[in-house]
């Protein structure tokens, strides 16, 4: 159905006649119905009183803000575009705005100079200090930056299409009239549609329910709200278990026990590959994974681990640190470099390092990879920031699905993060030198950087 929108423009008005003028243009364009004070007829009533009833009228609200406050509507002392804008957003109107740069004021000053106009009418003189305060709220909503008339149309044209199709905003609209025979004729299609839909919904839940069950069935999956369009990707994407992390929370460890007596078992030859941030969890000797058997698999020999870290000097670890006003780096807490010698010398264990951010650990075995997104979060002033919310696991699926399959997805990860690194001994230098450099440099540039703040 051909639906037009009231869209109301709030501006200054002589400041900026070319601007409305365009804005008019291309909402007329856009096949939509403008609405100004300067279309408005006399009447009897208060100007604001009938500002209010246009804006209730319409669909969405249009702000314009150009270097101007404008006038004051004498019993709030406020000007009358911040009472519009504000009585738009109390009533729940969509809101846009767009702003003019200094530099596309500056530019109708010159004009106007230059042509003989009053350019002493383009910025605020009278009330600076509210025109600012406005602006400031105005830029903290939906609003576009404008350097130029071309700038206004295309940020007029964009947000009337986000509007539009976005079933978010219910926007009302003008019809054009139809006759009752038509309509009924429309009610009673509608009517059908309504039967068909219906049916149609129960048949969704009767496959959201089968699909749900496939799942139990298969995997350990946590209670969580999920579509049907979430189910048909999980149930596709080889996810066997999700964990939510808790404290003293075991299931995980559980978890790659007995993935790690699962590799042990297995033909071929046994392998494990890790990506994370200190790793301490599996590479400590009292790391909860490695005390669940991956400890025991490298000290006997067993099985191969590659190791890839991310540098402890990353921008990224350095971003972290700021977070927790620290000025130590990652290694220094939760891991040694002695510990790391110790396990590249003594045992089959390949450990490398990055400087790439990374953003997530991963465990593969041949078959499953454990996949823990890092999502920071840093609850409050006093708690430092944290990570661990989800772990997941996939399992490597025979054939692979190209649109699915998660574990080699991940494992491009790991090949891209791995031939992005150097060893562990070239990163650390003869006798540790360089990343003793590196570390004093680290703890310099956070303390004068914490200092600033």
């Amino acid at each position: 159905m051909d639906k037009k929108l009231q869209i109301f423009i709030s501006s200054t008005y002589t400041d900026l006649i070319e601007e409305r003028q365009a804005a008019v243009e291309v909402i007329l364009k856009a096949h939509h119905i403008p609405a100004g004070m300067e279309l408005f007829a006399a009447g009897n009533d208060s100007q604001l009183a009938v500002i209010k009833r246009w804006i209730d009228e319409s669909d969405i609200f249009m702000l314009i803000l150009g270097g101007r406050y404008g006038s004051i509507e004498p019993k709030t002392g406020n000007s009358y575009i911040q009472l519009e804008y504000e009585y738009a957003v109390q009533k729940s109107i969509p809101v846009f705005a767009l702003v003019l740069t200094n530099d596309f004021l500056n530019r109708k000053t010159v004009s106007l100079a230059t042509n003989g106009g009053d350019f002493r009418g383009i910025f605020e003189l009278d009330n600076p200090q509210k025109y600012q305060e406005f602006k400031n709220q105005v830029r903290q909503r939906m609003c576009k930056i404008c350097d130029n008339i071309n700038d206004i149309k295309l940020g007029i044209f964009e947000s009337l299409i986000e509007f539009t199709s976005d079933p978010y905003y219910e926007l009302t609209g003008w019809v054009p009239g139809i006759n009752m025979k038509q309509l009924e004729k429309r009610l009673s299609t509608f009517s059908d549609e309504n039967y068909k839909l219906k049916s149609e919904i129960e048949n969704l839940k009767q496959a959201e329910k089968h699909l749900r069950d496939t799942l139990a069935r298969k995997c350990k999956i946590p209670q969580i709200a999920y579509n049907i369009h979430l189910l048909e990707a999980l149930e596709k994407s080889s996810l066997k278990s999700a964990f939510r992390i808790k404290v003293d929370n075991p299931l995980r460890e559980v978890r790659v026990k007995e993935l790690v007596e699962e590799e042990l078992t297995s033909s071929g030859q046994k392998t494990f590959r890790l990506v994370a941030s200190s790793g301490a969890n599996y590479l400590n000797a009292q790391g909860k994974v490695w005390q669940v058997g991956l400890g025991d698999a490298v000290v006997k020999g067993e099985a191969q681990l590659t190791v890839v870290l991310e540098s402890p000097f990353s921008e990224f670890a350095k971003t972290r640190a700021l977070a927790n006003r620290v000025t130590h780096h990652q290694w220094q807490e939760k891991i040694t470099v002695e510990r790391l010698k110790e396990l590249s010398q003594k045992y089959n264990v390949t450990i490398k390092v990055t400087e790439d951010a990374v953003n997530c650990s991963l465990f593969f075995t041949s078959n499953s990879v454990f996949y823990d997104p890092y999502l920071w979060a840093k609850p409050t002033p006093a708690l430092r920031t944290e990570n661990n919310f989800w772990v997941f696991e996939f399992r490597k699926q025979e054939p692979p699905n190209k649109d699915y399959e998660c574990y080699s997805l991940l494992e491009k990860h790991f090949d891209f993060l791995l031939e992005r690194s150097t060893s562990l001994e070239e990163f650390l230098g003869e006798n540790n030198e360089n990343f003793n450099k590196n570390t004093e440099q680290f703890q310099k540039a956070l303390s004068s950087l914490l200092e600033k703040q």
